[in-house]
């Protein structure tokens, strides 16, 4: 932060100016002794738009910067954004590295993102535009420039906002909406360091911004259609929607708009699932999130049936491995080697257990000492246990007594949920360990995919669960494949990949066929790692007509980047290790309705190629 401050009292010192800076309920209070620097603390952490708003109710200038408190500038960068704050648009700089070597993108575009995650999102405009301001449908960059009346006309940032997420989104749209417009001031230039959250943050978070974006910045049957791309809805996002006033800032809101939601989505978000009939009605592009679901889970029931009356049981997976080695005492030795001490540290912690899995050192801390036992089948595979001392990632189970049980579950200092629902525990858990994971290690890139084996080669089926994969994969290990994966590619250095073979149960269905392994191999632990031999990108339609063909290698590669779980930095390792991996393999696409009959299509086609 110290350098951001020098940074920018280097590069305005033509202007008066005032640097606001709202310390937002951090472990050690941000201070920097100048007169020409306000420094607001809270508490309790309020998050990135309710601090944004309160440091800009605070300033008292006719211009406003909002910043991160991570960047760099070129010297001419405010003389050049000062050249269009006239227009009352919101502003944006082209969006550099921290060093200022690279450009990432002049502005974004409007998208879409697909399950598990949908939502708005943004594809950043890679090309240079010519001019030295050009209009773009959304900020990005972190730095936002706007005239104090037209950032008052428009009501500001979000005051309902949790923590992190959807600022852009929804500041560039009320921002058009609006009538102020929205620009990307292409000469200045402005670096960002990219980094790993400071603070805690959840999706249920950015769902929440989501959700309020969609309620107050639409129209209600526009916003009704969006939502249900969304659903369901969790039940603690359902109590802060209730607790929150989204019906006075709709009104607001609303009360700003000069153009329809017609022209918004025709002239600023075309990538967005929605179109309008004779410019007035929405309707939606395609299924909404909810109805996928229904449609993936009703096929694996009836899946789960068919393999039910199977006198030899199919097994999909090793067993479970319910067995959890613990070590008690001596756990302030489980610290995480990267973060200051917190006050979870000081809590009287009963028993804990460490790991490896895939490179990466995973601790979990418990207040229970017999309830480690209860989340082990949460873990990953491939775990090495250790003894105790430094790791990576460091979990914080808090069990309060009472009926029911309630469960705090941290990483680091940072929350992650509080349940009474032990399912919803121990999916968490599963979820924030397998996303550390693909952040933290640096042998392995994980993408989001089936995998078995067929012929010596893998048969990689990018995308999730709710892309169908689970009874595409019970369906080729029932035609004779081997199972290494339901949900993770694992890709090495070299392009092989590596099983993430765990164990799952379709929809409906727990019993003895998922006890025992599905061969005498001794489990996913002797399993080796595969060179690629085919990547098919299956697309779930009940009912659908079966529909299989060969594609670019190009194509192929976009499924598998799509799907992949890296940080931002690590974009260009990505295509690199993805585009080895490819080398030699063949690429398939299409559309299938009934598993069985793909499964057998696919391995037709993995023969033939």
């Amino acid at each position: 932060m110290a350098a951001t401050i020098e940074g920018l009292l280097e590069t305005s010192q033509r202007y008066w100016r005032e640097i606001v800076i709202v310390d937002d309920g951090s472990i050690h209070p941000v201070s920097y002794p100048h007169p020409e620097v306000i420094i607001l603390r809270n508490a309790e952490a309020a998050g990135v738009c309710p601090s944004r708003r309160q440091a800009l109710a605070a300033a008292s200038g006719n211009v406003f910067v909002t910043l991160d408190p991570h960047m760099t500038f070129e010297p001419d960068w405010l003389d050049r954004m000062l050249e269009h704050v006239d227009s009352r648009a919101l502003l944006c700089a082209r969006w550099m590295d921290y060093e200022r070597t690279t450009t990432y993108c002049w502005g974004a575009d409007f998208a879409w993102a697909r399950p598990p995650h949908p939502g708005f999102m943004h594809v950043g405009r890679s090309g240079p535009p010519g001019r030295s301001a050009v209009d773009v449908p959304m900020v990005l960059g972190a730095c936002y420039m706007m005239r104090r009346d037209a950032y008052e006309e428009m009501g500001g940032f979000c005051p309902l906002f949790r923590i992190w997420g959807k600022d852009e989104p929804d500041l560039s749209a009320r921002a058009w909406l609006g009538g102020f417009g929205v620009k990307c001031v292409a000469s200045a230039g402005v670096g960002h360091l990219s980094r790993k959250f400071p603070f805690p943050v959840t999706w249920d978070h950015t769902l929440f911004n989501e959700v309020v974006m969609m309620r107050t910045v639409f129209e209600k049957e526009t916003a009704s259609l969006l939502e249900e791309y969304l659903a369901p809805l969790s039940e603690e996002i359902q109590a802060w929607l209730r607790q929150a006033d989204v019906a006075g800032w709709r009104e607001l809101v609303q009360s700003r708009r000069r153009i329809s939601d017609a022209e918004f989505f025709h002239r600023y978000a075309r990538q967005v699932p929605l179109s309008f009939k004779n410019g007035v009605s929405p309707k939606r592009g395609h299924v909404p999130r909810s109805r996928v679901r229904a449609a993936v889970e009703q096929e694996e029931q009836e899946l789960a049936l068919t393999l039910g009356k199977i006198n030899s049981p199919v097994v999909i997976g090793p067993p479970r491995d319910a067995t959890l080695p613990a070590f008690s005492g001596g756990i302030p030795a489980l610290i995480n080697q990267d973060r200051e001490m917190s006050e979870l540290d000081a809590l009287p912690w009963l028993c804990g257990t460490a790991f490896r899995s895939f490179g990466v050192r995973i601790g979990i801390r418990v207040n229970c000492g017999n309830f480690l036992q209860e989340i082990a089948t949460s873990l990953p595979p491939h775990r090495e246990i250790l003894d105790s001392g430094e790791v990576d990632v460091l979990y914080s189970l808090i069990v309060e007594p009472g009926t029911p049980l309630r469960y705090r579950l941290y990483a680091g200092p940072g929350f992650i949920c509080d349940t009474a629902a032990l399912g919803r525990l121990r999916s968490a858990l599963e979820t924030a360990i397998e996303n550390d994971i693909a952040v933290h290690t640096t042998q392995y890139l994980l993408v989001r995919a089936g995998v078995v084996a067929w012929r010596g080669r893998a048969l990689v089926l990018p995308g999730d669960r709710l892309h169908g994969i689970r009874p595409l994969v019970a369906e080729l290990v029932r035609a004779g494949a081997g199972y290494y994966s339901s949900s993770y590619a694992v890709f090495d250095h070299e392009g092989r990949v590596h099983p993430f073979a765990k164990p799952f149960e379709l929809a409906g269905c727990a019993g003895s066929m998922f006890d025992g392994l599905a061969d005498s191999s001794g489990g996913e632990a002797r399993l080796p790692p595969l060179r690629v031999g085919w990547v098919a990108s299956i697309g779930y339609r009940p009912g659908a007509r079966q529909q299989l063909r060969s594609t670019t290698s190009g194509k192929t590669l976009l499924a598998l980047m799509q799907n992949s779980l890296f940080v931002e930095d690590q974009q260009g390792q990505a295509f690199g290790l993805l585009s080895k991996a490819l080398r030699g393999a063949s690429g398939f696409q299409g559309t299938r309705g009934n598993a069985r009959s793909m499964a057998q299509a696919l391995l037709g086609c993995a023969d033939a190629s």
